[in-house]
Parts: structure tokens; sequence; C-alpha cells
């Protein structure tokens, strides 16, 4: 799966950072549900232009699977079951991806002509590594953005 960039190092088993959702993931932390949402779709949207996916017309869509990240995330804050902590976020993240990953398999499965053990497959391989990854740099963005936010109200 094509990512929005790619270091040496920063990728296992040839799976990088799912960097989209975790910016959806951090961005929905405080956010009402219809602004959550509309962020994991426009990510996805913004997503699919950059893999082309749009223009060719090939599914699956990315904007799904982040809309739904995006509404459970800020859900889950508004109902104050999840606390701002690293392993809370590390544990959102890794769930997030697992329900991103899923939900584009499960799109893929419906729409191609693919054998459904063989999407199975290749998906249990990319979302564990995909969360894996995912997870251990959420806290990372989350600090960033925290603090760019802090610098936002101070000015």
């Amino acid at each position: 799966m094509a990512q929005w960039g790619s270091l040496p190092g920063w990728e296992l088993v040839g799976v990088n950072a799912d960097w989209s959702l975790i910016w959806v993931v951090v961005w929905s932390l405080k956010r009402p549900i219809v602004q959550a949402t509309s962020a994991g779709v426009l990510m996805g949207l913004v997503q699919d232009g950059m893999l082309g996916t749009l223009q060719s017309g090939t599914f699956p869509t990315h904007s799904l699977g982040l809309a739904l990240v995006g509404l459970l995330t800020s859900l889950l804050y508004q109902q104050r079951l999840l606390r701002e902590d690293a392993i809370m976020l590390v544990l959102l993240t890794f769930t997030m991806t697992i329900l991103n990953e899923t939900t584009i398999a499960s799109q893929r499965a419906l729409l191609s002509s693919s054998e459904i053990i063989q999407v199975w497959n290749h998906h249990q391989d990319v979302a564990l590594a995909s969360a894996l990854v995912s997870a251990l740099w959420a806290p990372l963005v989350y600090w960033a953005s925290q603090r760019w936010n802090s610098f936002l109200e101070t000015e």
C-alpha cells in the first residue's frame, strides 16, 4: 500500500505508517462527531486522489474507513471512554488501523474478482504491520499537534 512518505527503517514488512489515519485519530479526539467524520472523508479523498483511485475508477476508497475512524474516535472521546495519554493513543490507533484496513479489505473483496481467501490473507499481513507501525508513531504526532495547538492559542 502506498503511503505519503517512505524513509528507510520506517516500515515493517514493506508497510509504512498510515499517516492519514494517525492524523484523523489525533485530530478527532477533541472535535465534534460531524467534524471528525468529515475530516475522515476528506483525508480519504485526498489519499484516493494521491493514489489515483478516483481517476481510474478502481476501488476500494479510503474515505469510508477513515470516516468510521473519525466518527468512532470522536464518539468514544465524547462519551468519556478515552483519556489523553500515550497508552490510550497507541491502543486506539492500533484498533482504528485494524478497522480501517478491514473496511478496505471488505470493499476489495466485494468489488473485485479476487478470491476472498487471497484478499483476507493479504489483509492480515497489511493490517497487523500497519497497525503496529502507526500505533508507534501516533504519540509523536499527538505531541506535535498539541504543541502546535498551544502555540496557536497563545498567539
